[in-house]
């Protein structure tokens, strides 16, 4: 802050209806910022792996947004599933893949040294905190053999897919302004899954983006429509508050 400047004046929290909210806070030479020191939502041992590694969340039109999210492949919410399967049961995604689907998609590209990025929220429901998984990807473009082990498990008939031209270079400048996506060029998924939108464009990530909420496409094959996706339900009065 610079000298003369005033601080703003402090806010009654009684005043406040969302002061035990997830606080995002900007730490320079980190992957990201930090969760708020006095936020009490998320346990100290689920802070401790997600500082230096959280973003605030981007506003869902027509949802509440959460307020705090990962989107780095420095977490294990691999672990934190397999320790607290709960956090992920509060907020039952349709149109997301399977979470086992997930992690086996990360093993997959763990073998050739490509790490899988999860796009994680925080999310308040009922006052306990939930993780939802609203995306996943790398950066720059799968190889046909990366691209046919994954990619049948990261594509939902519900979600969208970006990946970046062939001729893209990753550690180079992208072109302004960036071309209109192809249409062209698109590789089958294995099950005949066909995502919602695919687009291959001007950018740097391969990107497979999972809705809120999604209406399952009859007949698809895809992870998503697993006995425990498909029998979620979703109850558009939940609050998504973290």
């Amino acid at each position: 802050m610079s000298e003369g400047a005033s601080e703003p004046e402090a806010e009654d929290p009684d005043d406040d209806p969302d002061s035990g909210r997830v606080v995002f806070m900007a730490e320079p030479g980190a992957c990201a910022g930090r969760l708020e020191p006095a936020q009490s939502l998320v346990p100290q041992w689920l802070a401790d792996m997600i500082d230096f590694h959280a973003w605030p969340s981007v506003p869902t039109p027509g949802h509440l947004p959460g307020r705090a999210r990962t989107v780095c492949e420095h977490v294990d919410w691999e672990l934190v599933h397999a320790d607290h399967p709960e956090l992920f049961e509060r907020r039952q995604q349709v149109g997301a893949p399977e979470l086992s689907a997930l992690w086996e998609a990360k093993a997959e590209l763990a073998e050739t040294g490509t790490p899988l990025a999860f796009d994680v929220q925080l999310e308040e429901i009922e006052g306990e905190l939930a993780l939802a998984v609203y995306g996943a990807g790398v950066i720059g473009r799968l190889d046909d053999d990366q691209w046919r082990s994954v990619a049948p498990l990261l594509a939902t008939c519900c979600c969208s897919i970006h990946e970046p031209r062939s001729d893209v270079e990753l550690f180079g400048s992208l072109l302004r302004p960036a071309r209109p996506p192809a249409v062209a060029g698109k590789r089958t998924i294995g099950s005949s899954i066909r995502p919602e939108h695919w687009q291959i464009g001007d950018w740097m990530h391969t990107w497979f983006a999972y809705p809120l909420y999604g209406d399952l496409r009859h007949g698809c094959a895809c992870t998503a429509h697993a006995a425990s996706a498909a029998g979620a339900q979703f109850v558009p009065n939940l609050r998504a508050t973290a």
